[in-house]
């Protein structure tokens, strides 16, 4: 069954908790909406896999019914390289509560290279159904599955069959100092650190969207959750990382 979710309002950066704003409800799961989404402007070559990786001769019925089909249990495979209780009835809702958010949106292959972090892609069981596949690496020509509990190399060719472009993933909401305008403030030195340029009086919200473009997002200036995630990585929040494929 899925996670209940919502898709809720983006705050804008000159708007009251521009942090807190950017995460929804803590029982529920932030889904990817029109802002703050990666463009889908990326070029095929990035998604299309290299020679070496031809599907011919791979199994994907057989990899298909190993993978779970109840997504909190998948959402559960994530919680060890989050340092998150893998026992979590409700992962996203308990989740939370550590300040760390659940995401899901449409993503191409390109786009979840640039967001850089393991999470789930949602498969179509060739039933009917889905199933869920942990994706620990990426690189030119395969994809890295974690499939009970082991590594398992597959080409993007493969993958693509079942795959329609749904990404799912976690990402850490920063610590929020307490009132509107030190929480701007915060903002505006974690935009400072990430773009290593001068203010110069520019707005915030001019700030931010000079990030979401130096960060290939749509310059929306909205704090949303993908330019949540890409500030976090530019300033250095630790948070987990795909593995380099081949």
């Amino acid at each position: 069954a899925r996670t209940p979710g919502t898709t809720g309002p983006q705050a804008a950066a000159s708007g009251a908790g521009p942090v807190a704003a950017a995460a929804s409800a803590a029982s529920s799961v932030t889904t990817g909406a029109p802002a703050g989404a990666l463009p889908a402007t990326a070029t095929a070559a990035a998604d299309s896999p290299g020679p070496a990786a031809s599907a011919a001769g791979f199994d994907l019925p057989a990899l298909l019914a190993m993978l779970p089909r109840d997504e909190r249990a998948a959402w559960r495979l994530l919680a060890p390289a989050w340092a998150l209780p893998a026992d979590a009835a409700e992962p996203c809702a308990d989740w939370a509560r550590l300040q760390v958010q659940c995401f899901r949106g449409p993503a191409n292959l390109a786009q979840v290279r640039l967001l850089d972090r393991p999470g789930l892609l949602t498969l179509a069981d060739g039933r009917g159904g889905q199933v869920y596949a942990l994706l620990t690496g990426i690189g030119a020509g395969q994809a890295q599955l974690q499939v009970q509990g082991r590594s398992r190399a597959v080409p993007l060719g493969a993958l693509a069959q079942a795959w329609a472009g749904e990404f799912a993933t976690l990402w850490r909401l920063p610590p929020e100092p307490a009132g509107a305008e030190a929480q701007s403030a915060a903002l505006a030195d974690r935009l400072d650190r990430a773009l290593g340029t001068p203010r110069d009086g520019a707005a915030l919200r001019e700030r931010l969207q000079t990030f979401q473009r130096a960060q290939g997002l749509r310059a929306d200036g909205v704090l949303g959750p993908m330019t949540t995630m890409q500030l976090n990585r530019a300033t250095g929040v630790q948070e987990p990382r795909l593995a380099p494929g081949s």
